[in-house]
Parts: structure tokens; sequence; C-alpha cells
């Protein structure tokens, strides 16, 4: 058994557990007009900071001092951001204008990860897959009340990638662990229709590029059993 203060062993580490976690996470997507279907022919960037919390669960195997175990983890975020680009005015400008809007929703993960131990810590490196739901849009307003010449084209869903983490994992008391981990997602490319804002009809098959990542930090506390 493990006291708080007190010594411990690598025993202290291993087995199943589950846990909860706080954070905080950069949010970034960039929203390409590949086909140049505005004036503007460009790719907007938005990106936002906010707070995350989530749970996890997972198995710690420990031969020596090298650690081998598997993980999955849930992140909610509801970040969210929007950017202006073109006429600030807006409506009734005369003036054409872009804007990009982003929401991070969620992310789930499943890890495979390997440490070193000394004593009743270990340093830990992991790397899996995953899959987040973003939201996204660049939305094009002509500026002249007439939402027949404005168009926009959005994405909602499911995009799938890759996290690689480091994190620091620290035996409080009997079954009890806390660890501080950084961790970077990056996904794949998608694609998104222009549509006008009047009726909803497809504007003359262009597309976008929607690009997302994601990093963030953590503190997580374990439970073993």
């Amino acid at each position: 058994m493990t006291l708080i203060g007190g010594a411990a062993t690598a025993a202290d580490l291993k087995g199943p557990y589950v846990g909860v976690q706080l954070g905080w996470a950069e949010s970034k997507v960039t929203v390409e007009d590949s086909d140049c279907a505005t004036s503007q022919c460009s790719a907007y960037s938005t990106a936002a900071l906010g707070a995350t919390n989530g749970i996890q669960m997972g198995w710690n195997w420990i031969s020596g001092n090298l650690l081998a175990s598997i993980s999955a983890d849930y992140s909610h975020g509801g970040i969210k951001t929007s950017l202006k680009f073109g006429d600030s005015k807006g409506v009734n400008s005369g003036i054409h204008y872009d804007e990009a809007n982003a929401k991070f929703r969620d992310v789930v993960t499943l890890r495979l990860r390997v440490g070193l131990v000394v004593d009743d810590t270990a340093i830990v490196v992991s790397a899996g897959s995953a899959s987040a739901r973003f939201d996204s849009e660049l939305r094009y307003t002509a500026g002249d009340q007439d939402p027949t010449n404005d168009y926009y084209s959005s994405r909602k869903g499911v995009t799938t990638g890759l996290v690689t983490g480091v994190s620091i994992e620290h035996a409080m008391a009997d079954h009890v662990t806390i660890a501080l981990g950084v961790s970077q997602y990056s996904f794949k490319n998608e694609h998104a229709d222009w549509y006008y804002a009047g009726d909803g009809s497809l504007y003359d098959g262009y597309v976008t590029n929607h690009t997302y990542s994601l990093q963030n930090a953590d503190l997580s506390l374990y439970w073993r059993f």
C-alpha cells in the first residue's frame, strides 16, 4: 500500500484504471476557398483557446522499469470562434465580405502507450487514432441585402486522424494516480460544397477544403482497481 509522501513502487501504477480530466486546448480550423468561388480566393484560419473536460480508461502492464499500456479517452470542448474578412461594415455597405466560423465539439482517442517507470512515477509517450467533431463554415455576403447573391460552404460531422502525446504520471496513494499530459492532434482534409443562401441550391459544384488541428494540456486523476 502506498501512502501520500511514503515509499512507493512501480506496482502502484499497474493494472486497469478509470479517470477524469480537465484541460486547456487550442482548436485551429482552416477553410480554403480552393476553387476561388469568392473573389477573395483565399484560405482562412481561425483559432481559439478553451477549457476541456473528459473521461478515460486503460490498462497498464509493467515489467521491470518498462510500462506498456492501452487507453481510450473522451474530451468535450465546445470551443468556437468567428472571423470576418473584407468589408467590416457588412450588409448595406455595397461591399462583399467573407466570414469564417468554426467550433470544436469533442474528440475520442484510442492509444498505445509506452513509458519508463522510476519508483512511483512514469514518463509515458503515446500514439494512436483520433475521431473528432468539428463544425466549420465559410460564408460570402455580397452586401446588397439580396440573399440570392450570397452563398456559403459548411461542414459538420466527424473527422479522423492521429494523436501523439507525452505525460508524467505519479502514484499519489493506493489506487490513486495523478498525471499531467500534452497531446497533439492532426486530422485529414475534408471537403464541402458551396450553396446559395437564398434557396439552398448547389452553387456551380465548387468546393472548399476544411483542415482541423488540436493541441491540449490536461490534468488527470486515475483510480486503479
